[in-house]
């Protein structure tokens, strides 16, 4: 599977991987309101709500 495939799989992992490295939500570089942002936060919050 490629990016194209799935191509917000990477904001979702890079999201997981801010958390896991204890980064908080301001860590994001996409911009509010986007579906890449929100992906991100998806991403984030799993791991945040699992602690």
């Amino acid at each position: 599977m490629d990016i194209q495939e799935r191509p917000l799989e990477h904001c979702f992992d890079e999201g997981r991987a801010a958390a896991l490295d204890g980064s908080d939500e301001r860590a994001c570089p996409y911009s509010a309101e986007t579906i890449e942002y929100e992906t991100w936060m998806e991403g984030y919050e799993s791991v945040v709500e699992d602690n």
